[in-house]
Protein backbone atom coordinates (compact mmCIF):
# COMPACT_ATOMS: atom_id res chain seq x y z
CA UNK A 1 0.00 0.00 0.00
CA UNK A 2 1.28 3.47 -0.91
CA UNK A 3 2.63 4.88 2.42
CA UNK A 4 0.93 8.37 1.96
CA UNK A 5 -2.54 6.32 2.91
CA UNK A 6 -2.27 6.30 6.19
CA UNK A 7 -1.14 9.98 6.54
CA UNK A 8 -3.89 11.19 4.44
CA UNK A 9 -6.83 9.04 6.47
CA UNK A 10 -5.72 10.81 10.15
CA UNK A 11 -7.64 13.99 8.27
CA UNK A 12 -10.59 12.36 6.59
CA UNK A 13 -14.14 12.65 8.73
CA UNK A 14 -15.54 9.59 9.23
CA UNK A 15 -19.28 9.16 8.18
CA UNK A 16 -22.67 8.21 10.36
CA UNK A 17 -22.90 4.36 9.83
CA UNK A 18 -26.64 5.52 8.58
CA UNK A 19 -25.16 6.79 5.58
CA UNK A 20 -24.83 4.68 2.46
CA UNK A 21 -21.53 5.63 1.21
CA UNK A 22 -21.42 6.76 -2.67
CA UNK A 23 -18.30 5.91 -4.42
CA UNK A 24 -17.33 7.15 -7.75
CA UNK A 25 -14.72 5.54 -9.87
CA UNK A 26 -13.58 7.41 -13.42
CA UNK A 27 -14.23 4.02 -15.50
CA UNK A 28 -16.28 1.21 -15.48
CA UNK A 29 -13.31 -1.96 -15.20
CA UNK A 30 -12.47 -1.23 -11.77
CA UNK A 31 -16.43 -0.81 -10.51
CA UNK A 32 -16.69 -4.74 -9.91
CA UNK A 33 -13.38 -4.12 -7.69
CA UNK A 34 -14.75 -1.75 -5.28
CA UNK A 35 -18.00 -3.02 -4.85
CA UNK A 36 -16.50 -6.24 -3.90
CA UNK A 37 -14.48 -4.90 -1.05
CA UNK A 38 -17.10 -1.84 -0.17
CA UNK A 39 -20.53 -4.38 -0.17
CA UNK A 40 -23.48 -4.36 -2.12
CA UNK A 41 -24.80 -1.88 0.15
CA UNK A 42 -22.57 0.93 -1.46
CA UNK A 43 -23.44 3.04 -4.50
CA UNK A 44 -20.75 2.83 -7.20
CA UNK A 45 -20.97 4.74 -9.71
CA UNK A 46 -18.40 5.19 -13.35
CA UNK A 47 -18.15 8.94 -14.04
CA UNK A 48 -16.67 7.43 -17.74
CA UNK A 49 -20.03 5.92 -20.09
CA UNK A 50 -19.16 2.53 -21.58
CA UNK A 51 -19.37 4.67 -25.23
CA UNK A 52 -16.93 7.59 -24.35
CA UNK A 53 -13.24 8.02 -24.84
CA UNK A 54 -11.63 8.58 -21.10
CA UNK A 55 -8.54 10.14 -22.55
CA UNK A 56 -10.64 13.52 -23.77
CA UNK A 57 -14.05 14.07 -22.42
CA UNK A 58 -15.81 16.98 -21.05
CA UNK A 59 -18.41 16.47 -17.83
CA UNK A 60 -21.77 16.89 -18.19
CA UNK A 61 -23.46 19.11 -15.45
CA UNK A 62 -25.10 15.24 -14.30
CA UNK A 63 -21.42 14.00 -13.68
CA UNK A 64 -20.54 17.25 -11.93
CA UNK A 65 -23.24 17.14 -9.75
CA UNK A 66 -22.28 12.71 -8.83
CA UNK A 67 -19.08 13.76 -8.53
CA UNK A 68 -20.03 15.93 -5.97
CA UNK A 69 -22.03 13.69 -4.04
CA UNK A 70 -19.20 11.11 -3.78
CA UNK A 71 -17.92 10.08 -0.38
CA UNK A 72 -15.50 8.49 -1.96
CA UNK A 73 -13.51 8.79 -5.63
CA UNK A 74 -11.35 5.72 -7.13
CA UNK A 75 -9.38 7.04 -9.90
CA UNK A 76 -6.67 5.00 -12.12
CA UNK A 77 -3.96 7.41 -13.68
CA UNK A 78 -3.86 10.96 -14.77
CA UNK A 79 -2.29 9.28 -18.13
CA UNK A 80 -5.90 7.65 -18.81
CA UNK A 81 -7.78 10.63 -17.57
CA UNK A 82 -5.72 13.72 -17.79
CA UNK A 83 -8.31 16.23 -17.66
CA UNK A 84 -9.40 14.65 -13.87
CA UNK A 85 -7.24 16.47 -11.41
CA UNK A 86 -8.24 19.56 -12.41
CA UNK A 87 -12.00 18.46 -11.94
CA UNK A 88 -11.00 17.00 -8.83
CA UNK A 89 -9.52 19.81 -7.26
CA UNK A 90 -11.83 22.59 -8.33
CA UNK A 91 -15.20 20.45 -7.68
CA UNK A 92 -14.20 18.00 -4.90
CA UNK A 93 -11.23 19.39 -3.38
CA UNK A 94 -12.05 17.52 0.49
CA UNK A 95 -13.01 14.49 -0.82
CA UNK A 96 -10.78 11.57 -0.45
CA UNK A 97 -9.10 9.58 -3.91
CA UNK A 98 -7.60 6.56 -4.10
CA UNK A 99 -5.60 6.36 -6.84
CA UNK A 100 -4.58 3.23 -8.55
CA UNK A 101 -1.26 4.88 -9.97
CA UNK A 102 0.48 5.23 -7.02
CA UNK A 103 3.39 7.25 -9.03
CA UNK A 104 0.54 10.20 -9.14
CA UNK A 105 0.51 10.24 -5.48
CA UNK A 106 4.51 10.67 -5.31
CA UNK A 107 4.30 13.35 -7.67
CA UNK A 108 1.87 15.19 -5.90
CA UNK A 109 3.65 15.01 -2.76
CA UNK A 110 6.92 16.20 -4.33
CA UNK A 111 8.16 12.69 -3.78
CA UNK A 112 10.35 11.25 -6.48
CA UNK A 113 12.74 8.63 -5.30
CA UNK A 114 10.15 5.60 -5.89
CA UNK A 115 9.87 2.79 -8.32
CA UNK A 116 6.33 1.47 -8.16
CA UNK A 117 4.99 0.50 -11.58
CA UNK A 118 6.25 3.54 -13.06
CA UNK A 119 6.70 1.87 -16.31
CA UNK A 120 3.05 0.80 -16.17
CA UNK A 121 1.95 4.49 -15.52
CA UNK A 122 4.19 5.91 -18.39
CA UNK A 123 3.55 3.04 -21.12
CA UNK A 124 0.05 1.63 -20.40
CA UNK A 125 -2.90 3.41 -17.89
CA UNK A 126 -5.16 0.63 -18.28
CA UNK A 127 -3.67 -0.42 -14.62
CA UNK A 128 -6.41 -2.53 -13.51
CA UNK A 129 -5.31 -4.97 -15.71
CA UNK A 130 -2.05 -5.36 -13.43
CA UNK A 131 -2.98 -7.47 -10.88
CA UNK A 132 -0.53 -6.46 -8.74
CA UNK A 133 -2.11 -2.98 -8.84
CA UNK A 134 -5.47 -4.29 -8.68
CA UNK A 135 -4.43 -6.31 -5.17
CA UNK A 136 -2.59 -3.06 -3.95
CA UNK A 137 -5.96 -0.79 -4.71
CA UNK A 138 -8.33 -3.46 -2.38
CA UNK A 139 -5.89 -2.83 0.41
CA UNK A 140 -6.17 1.06 -0.19
CA UNK A 141 -9.87 0.56 -0.39
CA UNK A 142 -10.08 -1.46 2.52
CA UNK A 143 -7.64 1.08 4.57
CA UNK A 144 -9.71 4.28 3.17
CA UNK A 145 -13.52 3.01 4.22
CA UNK A 146 -12.84 1.61 7.20
CA UNK A 147 -11.41 5.30 8.04
CA UNK A 148 -15.03 6.95 6.75
CA UNK A 149 -16.75 4.04 9.00
CA UNK A 150 -14.68 2.95 11.63
CA UNK A 151 -17.62 0.61 12.72
CA UNK A 152 -17.44 -1.50 9.64
CA UNK A 153 -13.48 -2.12 9.58
CA UNK A 154 -13.50 -5.17 10.31
CA UNK A 155 -16.02 -6.05 7.72
CA UNK A 156 -14.23 -4.52 4.87
CA UNK A 157 -11.23 -5.76 6.20
CA UNK A 158 -12.92 -9.88 5.59
CA UNK A 159 -14.10 -8.38 2.28
CA UNK A 160 -10.50 -7.71 1.26
CA UNK A 161 -9.64 -11.03 2.06
CA UNK A 162 -12.10 -12.20 -0.36
CA UNK A 163 -11.20 -10.32 -3.27
CA UNK A 164 -7.54 -11.08 -2.74
CA UNK A 165 -8.75 -14.59 -2.92
CA UNK A 166 -10.76 -13.78 -5.86
CA UNK A 167 -8.11 -11.80 -7.75
CA UNK A 168 -5.63 -15.21 -6.95
CA UNK A 169 -8.03 -17.70 -8.25
CA UNK A 170 -9.01 -15.61 -11.90
CA UNK A 171 -5.50 -14.98 -12.65
CA UNK A 172 -4.84 -18.60 -12.06
CA UNK A 173 -7.95 -19.43 -14.15
CA UNK A 174 -6.16 -17.08 -16.97
CA UNK A 175 -2.54 -18.35 -16.25
CA UNK A 176 -4.40 -22.15 -16.95
CA UNK A 177 -6.00 -21.43 -20.02
CA UNK A 178 -2.36 -19.77 -21.28
CA UNK A 179 -0.88 -22.95 -20.84
CA UNK A 180 -3.84 -24.07 -23.41
CA UNK A 181 -3.37 -20.79 -25.65
CA UNK A 182 0.08 -21.13 -25.85
CA UNK A 183 2.36 -18.91 -28.15
CA UNK A 184 -0.20 -18.28 -30.74
CA UNK A 185 0.27 -14.69 -31.93
CA UNK A 186 -2.15 -12.10 -31.42
CA UNK A 187 -3.06 -7.98 -33.20
CA UNK A 188 -4.88 -5.83 -30.88
CA UNK A 189 -6.61 -2.69 -32.22
CA UNK A 190 -5.59 -0.46 -28.94
CA UNK A 191 -2.47 -0.89 -27.47
CA UNK A 192 -3.76 -1.35 -23.50
CA UNK A 193 -2.78 -5.82 -22.99
CA UNK A 194 0.47 -5.14 -22.15
CA UNK A 195 -0.35 -5.84 -18.46
CA UNK A 196 -1.83 -9.22 -19.49
CA UNK A 197 0.95 -9.99 -22.08
CA UNK A 198 3.62 -8.89 -19.21
CA UNK A 199 2.20 -11.03 -16.97
CA UNK A 200 0.94 -14.17 -18.52
CA UNK A 201 3.04 -14.29 -21.83
CA UNK A 202 -0.15 -13.75 -24.32
CA UNK A 203 1.92 -12.63 -27.52
CA UNK A 204 0.33 -9.54 -28.65
CA UNK A 205 2.47 -9.17 -31.44
CA UNK A 206 1.44 -4.99 -32.75
CA UNK A 207 -1.57 -3.07 -32.60
CA UNK A 208 -3.19 -1.23 -34.84
CA UNK A 209 -3.55 2.46 -33.18
CA UNK A 210 -1.87 3.80 -29.92
CA UNK A 211 -5.11 5.68 -28.85
CA UNK A 212 -8.57 5.74 -29.40
CA UNK A 213 -9.22 7.70 -32.47
CA UNK A 214 -5.54 7.65 -33.69
CA UNK A 215 -5.88 5.98 -37.10
CA UNK A 216 -2.80 4.28 -38.02
CA UNK A 217 0.34 5.97 -40.22
CA UNK A 218 1.18 4.17 -43.74
CA UNK A 219 4.21 3.49 -42.18
CA UNK A 220 2.69 1.51 -39.04
CA UNK A 221 0.10 -0.57 -41.06
CA UNK A 222 2.97 -1.44 -43.51
CA UNK A 223 5.48 -2.61 -40.60
CA UNK A 224 2.02 -4.41 -38.95
CA UNK A 225 1.23 -6.15 -42.22
CA UNK A 226 4.69 -7.61 -42.84
CA UNK A 227 4.73 -8.61 -39.67
CA UNK A 228 1.13 -10.63 -40.01
CA UNK A 229 2.59 -12.52 -42.67
CA UNK A 230 6.24 -13.29 -41.38
CA UNK A 231 4.18 -14.66 -38.03
CA UNK A 232 1.41 -16.04 -39.48
CA UNK A 233 -0.94 -14.42 -37.46
CA UNK A 234 -4.70 -15.38 -37.17
CA UNK A 235 -6.19 -14.22 -33.87
CA UNK A 236 -6.82 -10.64 -34.28
CA UNK A 237 -9.40 -8.82 -31.10
CA UNK A 238 -10.67 -5.09 -31.51
CA UNK A 239 -12.80 -3.67 -29.63
CA UNK A 240 -16.53 -4.05 -29.71
CA UNK A 241 -17.36 -0.99 -30.65
CA UNK A 242 -15.06 -0.54 -33.60
CA UNK A 243 -16.48 -1.77 -37.31
CA UNK A 244 -15.17 -4.85 -38.70
CA UNK A 245 -12.89 -2.98 -40.52
CA UNK A 246 -10.93 -1.71 -38.01
CA UNK A 247 -8.20 -4.43 -39.65
CA UNK A 248 -8.89 -3.91 -43.00
CA UNK A 249 -5.96 -2.04 -43.95
CA UNK A 250 -3.57 -5.34 -43.23
CA UNK A 251 -5.13 -6.66 -46.36
CA UNK A 252 -6.46 -10.60 -43.90
CA UNK A 253 -7.28 -13.01 -45.81
CA UNK A 254 -9.94 -16.09 -45.43
CA UNK A 255 -8.46 -17.36 -42.13
CA UNK A 256 -7.99 -14.60 -39.97
CA UNK A 257 -9.90 -14.75 -37.14
CA UNK A 258 -11.72 -11.68 -35.88
CA UNK A 259 -13.22 -11.08 -31.85
CA UNK A 260 -14.09 -8.48 -29.70
CA UNK A 261 -13.17 -7.83 -26.51
CA UNK A 262 -13.00 -4.45 -24.25
CA UNK A 263 -10.06 -4.35 -21.51
CA UNK A 264 -12.25 -0.70 -20.65
CA UNK A 265 -15.27 -2.54 -20.03
CA UNK A 266 -16.94 -4.23 -17.41
CA UNK A 267 -15.95 -7.32 -15.81
CA UNK A 268 -18.41 -10.49 -16.20
CA UNK A 269 -20.96 -10.82 -13.44
CA UNK A 270 -20.08 -12.74 -10.92
CA UNK A 271 -16.29 -12.22 -11.48
CA UNK A 272 -13.99 -8.49 -10.66
CA UNK A 273 -11.57 -8.36 -13.02
CA UNK A 274 -11.83 -7.79 -16.99
CA UNK A 275 -9.72 -11.52 -17.11
CA UNK A 276 -12.28 -13.81 -17.58
CA UNK A 277 -13.99 -11.67 -20.28
CA UNK A 278 -10.76 -12.00 -22.28
CA UNK A 279 -10.14 -15.35 -21.66
CA UNK A 280 -13.84 -16.11 -23.41
CA UNK A 281 -12.51 -13.96 -26.27
CA UNK A 282 -9.49 -15.29 -26.56
CA UNK A 283 -11.33 -18.99 -26.09
CA UNK A 284 -12.80 -18.00 -29.54
CA UNK A 285 -9.42 -17.51 -31.41
CA UNK A 286 -7.88 -20.74 -29.98
CA UNK A 287 -11.14 -22.98 -30.62
CA UNK A 288 -11.29 -21.98 -34.25
CA UNK A 289 -7.05 -22.39 -34.77
CA UNK A 290 -6.94 -25.56 -34.77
Amino acid sequence: MNKLIPLALAFWPALSHADSLNIVVDVAPVRALVRSVAGDSASVTPLVGPSADPHAMALRPSQIRTLARADLIVATSPQLTPWLVDVLHAVVPSTPVVWLDHDHLDEEAGQHDHDDHSSHAEEDPHLWMDLEIASELTEDLAKTLAALRPEDAAKFAAAEASSQATLRQEAAQFAAFMDRFGPRAVVVSHNSWSAVSDAFGLNVVGYMSDGHHAAPGPAHVAQLRKKVADLGVRCFVKHPNEPAATFAPLNLDDTAILVSANPEGEPAPGTITVLPALMETLQNCHDQDQ
